[in-house]
């Protein structure tokens, strides 16, 4: 762990390369969530009550089926 945390002791192009990986893989969890709540979003909105509560029985019954 300390050994991550030297990060000035690496060769700057490595740091630039390891920044923008993390950048990128953060950007894409970012989007991916987003895209997700928006279809959740959309998925409420089409079939509004319903959808919730067979969301909620078919939680309740696999919780069930888990005891």
């Amino acid at each position: 762990m300390a050994r991550l945390m030297r990060i000035s002791r690496l060769h700057w192009l490595v740091v630039f390369v390891m920044a923008g990986v993390f950048a990128a893989a953060f950007a894409f969890s970012t989007y991916n969530l987003f895209h997700l709540s928006m279809a959740n979003l959309d998925f409420l909105r089409k079939y509004g009550l319903l959808a919730i509560q067979e969301g909620a029985c078919l939680l309740y019954t696999s919780d069930a089926a888990d005891e």
